[in-house]
């Protein structure tokens, strides 16, 4: 259940989505999202034409998780899909977010803002 609250200790992390210009799509999480964009980058060649990332979240990983099992018929190599739209795929965690944390959400430079309701 994704609804669950992790440990204190454990640190908040983002969850982003990047398209590769092949058309494939990678589903993460990170602590340091620009850092990561560029580990990507080096180690699997591709260029990087889109992306979207969460605020951290303490259960980024549980997300991250959802995602990939939802998604799982369309993994071609570990978090990376093939065969789905990007926009499907932010369509997914944006309602993922929403039903988990109550929150209206505002996307701002590619970046997924959560907004609490007073």
């Amino acid at each position: 259940d994704i609804s669950n609250i992790q440990p204190k200790n454990i640190k908040s992390k983002h969850v982003y989505i990047i398209l590769a210009h092949d058309n494939t799509i990678k589903i993460g999480i990170t602590s340091n999202f620009d850092r990561r964009v560029n580990q990507i980058k080096n180690s699997s060649g591709k260029d990087i034409v889109d992306f979207i990332f969460t605020d951290k979240l303490y259960n980024a990983y549980n997300i991250e998780q959802f995602l990939l099992a939802y998604f799982d018929d369309y993994r071609i190599n570990g978090e990376w899909l093939q065969g789905v739209s990007f926009d499907v795929v932010v369509k997914k965690l944006n309602n993922v977010i929403s039903k988990y944390y109550l929150n209206d959400m505002t996307l701002e430079d590619n970046k997924i803002k959560l907004i609490e309701i007073k």
